[in-house]
């Protein structure tokens, strides 16, 4: 169910009496009646006023909340499981939308020795879609797409350009670089923010921060970070994404060629981003980028998963009425 709620629709094969439970209990319907050679049903979750109904009923049961379901799946990383993202995805929308929002600078820390002056903005989180800029709610649920997964870097180019799932996040192909991709807008002017997620226990080595911060800049995009040689078949991907990040209308000046800012965040252990700004003696190389890097505020990031139920709370408003239909109290 909370997956369903992440990502919309989610098609799953069940045995006999779950996809018969599931099915019953209105969580669930069949794709076809049809029984598969394997002998499992195939079902589709995604049904908005049972689910809407059932958040606050999970969301107050200790073993059963969003919270839990991610902390157990918090080294597990399938289409379906990335938690170290969804959590930050999940942080990013609480702190972004809605009316109240703080500074930029104030959610991600400033590396470098200059801060850009819109880093002192409150920016919202948007969805860009064709020529459409829509502002994110802090009120939504299962019937809107939250993320786009891509799977190839069609759909990756899809999200950039036209987006017509009017998707918040994305989460982009494995060979792009990138973990999760999204915009921000500031009074009219847009920027694309480009993350790398790591989860680890222990402070990044220089060496693998260099490549998480080389993985989220734009000349890098789908390049191998072992040789800095374009993935097998992945050119033609880079040189659309660049030809469209170089027409963005009304980009928010970064100083560099793109409107684009890179984020690397590693979970619970640190980035120390600043070393990557100084050559050691025996380093090989530094980040000479232009395009402006900033790191998670990790106390702001820890105060919000350690005291959010990490539920999406527009589904707990205005869901009393609609418990009715599914008979859950």
């Amino acid at each position: 169910m909370w997956d369903c709620v992440d990502h919309g629709e989610v098609i799953w094969q069940h045995d006999d009496r779950n996809a018969l439970e599931a099915v019953r209990s209105g969580f669930a319907k069949f794709i076809r009646l049809d029984r598969p050679s394997n002998g499992a049903f195939k079902i589709k979750f995604g049904e908005p006023v049972v689910l809407m109904a059932a958040v606050p009923y999970l969301s107050n049961q200790g073993i059963h909340t969003h919270q839990d379901l991610m902390d157990k799946r918090n080294a597990t990383h399938s289409p379906f499981s990335n938690t170290l993202e969804m959590y930050i995805t999940h942080c990013l929308r609480s702190q972004f939308s809605g009316e109240t929002r703080p500074k930029l600078c104030e959610v991600f820390a400033n590396v470098g020795s200059i801060t850009p002056t819109w880093m002192s903005d409150s920016p919202a989180l948007v969805v860009i879609s064709e020529d459409q800029v829509l502002e994110v709610p802090n009120k939504g649920g299962p019937s809107q797409c939250y993320i786009c997964r891509c799977e190839t870097g069609t759909e990756v180019l899809e999200w950039l350009t036209h987006n017509t799932q009017r998707a918040v996040f994305c989460l982009a192909h494995n060979n792009m670089g990138p973990d999760i991709l999204f915009w921000l807008w500031f009074n009219g002017k847009r920027l694309l923010v480009a993350m790398k997620i790591k989860s680890l226990l222990g402070n990044m080595l220089r060496a693998e921060m260099l490549k998480a911060i080389a993985s989220v800049t734009p000349y890098e995009f789908w390049r191998s970070q072992m040789t800095t040689c374009f993935q097998e078949g992945c050119e033609i991907f880079a040189a659309q994404a660049l030809e469209h990040l170089s027409k963005i209308p009304n980009g928010l000046d970064t100083g560099a060629d793109y409107p684009v800012l890179r984020v690397v965040a590693n979970w619970p252990g640190d980035v120390k981003l600043h070393r990557s700004t100084t050559k050691p003696w025996n380093a090989k190389s530094m980040d000479e980028d232009n395009h402006p890097f900033v790191g998670l505020n990790r106390d702001r990031f820890r105060a919000y998963i350690s005291t959010s139920a990490l539920t999406l709370r527009a589904l707990t408003q205005g869901s009393q009425r609609c418990q009715q239909f599914s008979g859950l109290s």
